[in-house]
């Protein structure tokens, strides 16, 4: 039996050991998959080492601690910073990430944006903001402190401080890639500047508001339903990234298989 989990905090509210043990089962594979709670202060990376997982997602706030912890980083993550997606290799821990790509798929599936805003300076919002830039799309990343901003600013984004953003332009995409909202009852930024911010898009032909939680309501969700914008939370970015990380499991358990494939599989298995 293989042994995979995913690293968070709060971690109560993910769908992922169901997405992956009804996908382990239906493919016949020995492998099991849960949640594990760290403790703020944890490592990923030591704690897979540490209790012999072959394999692990990683969430909020973990992504960051994961990418500077890893024995080794491949693909993508090298130039987003951040790690979502853990393999154990021999001794070493390697890292992927498989947000970027996921979170593209649940974009482009509806149009393809012109101008977005993404509010929050975490992994997410590194993958997000990547994935973005290299099809072309015009972003602002804006957050409350500097310190995290300064990544997004040295890797020639767009940035402003919450408390002085004023947006000139009318955004397509605006995105929640914070956690406000997932434990408590706030906005990622001040109620005027997201209600002016949703009552710009109201102008427009095609927009998305996103919100990178799933499983609950947030403030900055139901906000957007009161004004009528089209909107969706995180739970369609979670399945396509899985579906990605899972090519990496069985990669991991010398399964070969096909991307494209396994993705289609584990889309089938959550709808």
């Amino acid at each position: 039996m293989k042994y995979f989990v995913v690293f968070g905090n709060p971690i109560t509210h993910t769908k992922s050991p169901q997405l992956f043990n009804t996908f382990f089962y239906s493919m016949g594979i020995p492998a099991r998959y849960s949640p594990y709670c760290l403790e703020l202060s944890g490592s990923p990376v030591q704690t897979l080492k540490k209790f012999g997982f072959l394999g692990a997602n990683v969430t909020i706030p973990f992504k960051e601690v994961a990418f500077k912890d890893c024995d080794e980083i491949r693909g993508a993550a090298k130039e987003i910073g951040s790690v979502n997606t853990l393999i154990q290799e021999g001794n070493k821990v390697i890292g992927y990430n498989t947000d970027a790509e996921g979170f593209y798929r649940t974009i482009a599936r509806r149009f393809i944006p012109k101008n977005a805003l993404i509010v929050g300076a975490g992994g997410s919002a590194k993958a997000i903001a990547y994935i973005l830039k290299q099809h072309g799309i015009n972003i602002i990343v804006v957050n409350r402190s500097y310190e995290k901003l300064e990544f997004f600013a040295q890797n020639g984004y767009q940035t402003a401080l919450s408390d002085t953003f004023n947006p000139t332009i009318t955004f397509d995409l605006v995105i929640n890639a914070t956690n406000a909202g997932l434990q408590d009852d706030i906005l990622p930024l001040s109620t005027s500047k997201v209600t002016a911010l949703f009552q710009d898009m109201k102008t427009l032909k095609q927009c998305l508001v996103y919100d990178i939680v799933y499983g609950k309501t947030t403030p900055f969700f139901a906000l957007a339903q009161s004004l009528e914008l089209p909107v969706i939370d995180g739970s369609e970015m979670l399945v396509m990234q899985a579906a990605l990380s899972g090519y990496h499991f069985l990669s991991a358990m010398n399964i070969k298989s096909d991307k494209e494939e396994i993705f289609q599989q584990i889309l089938n298995n959550a709808s």
